[in-house]
């Protein structure tokens, strides 16, 4: 009897151990790991507001004289290859015809942001929005993706539908697509270099 209350002490006590060394893990890792994951969260609050007032202040410059170059001004380079000036500019006009001037414009939603860090180029940050705006003659819905580097925000698509009229412009992407892009880019100069060094 006294073997078995000598075992039953020794796995009491291991137990006890046990529920002492989760405690303190829990202890450190709240410490070491909770005021990270809040800087964290603040950090992305902060980019999804940057990112909000951005496409606020840059929709409503499009927007309100439907103003092409407003547009172009803003865009990534990869937006500008796909989209001739003259074109957009057409493209605007007719726009204006058929919905009109801006009226009002209630503000963009962010529905998602996500990124990159990386030494090579920096903060990469991708994020996708949509907005409402009331136009003299009817209402439209504008959405589209924009693109954080080196600081500066760009627009990268940019799309406005209404009752059977939707305008698409530029081609989505991810912030890894963007990278291997970039890598590409990288390895071709780096090609060329090479031919030219030979």
């Amino acid at each position: 009897m006294k073997e078995l209350l000598t075992a039953l002490g020794g796995i009491l006590l291991v137990f006890i151990l046990l529920v002492l060394a989760l405690v303190v893990a829990i202890v450190v890792l709240l410490k070491v790991f909770l005021p990270k994951a809040a800087k964290m969260m603040s950090q992305g609050a902060e980019i999804w507001l940057d990112a909000q007032n951005y496409v606020d202040s840059a929709v409503s410059e499009i927007i309100k004289d439907w103003n092409y170059l407003e547009l172009l001004k803003r865009a990534t380079p990869q937006f500008l290859e796909s989209v001739q000036p003259e074109e957009l500019e057409r493209v605007f006009y007719y726009f204006f015809q058929q919905i009109g001037k801006l009226e009002s414009y209630t503000g963009a939603i962010c529905n998602g942001v996500s990124g990159l860090n990386k030494q090579e180029f920096g903060q990469l940050i991708v994020g996708d929005y949509v907005a409402q705006a009331k136009f003299t003659k009817k209402s439209a819905k504008i959405k589209g993706q924009i693109i954080k580097q080196d600081n500066q925000w760009f627009i990268n698509t940019f799309t406005i539908s209404n009752e059977g009229i939707t305008l698409v412009l530029g081609l989505t992407t991810t912030p890894e697509a963007l990278e291997e892009a970039y890598n590409k880019k990288i390895k071709l100069e780096g090609l060329l270099k090479y031919d030219d060094y030979k």
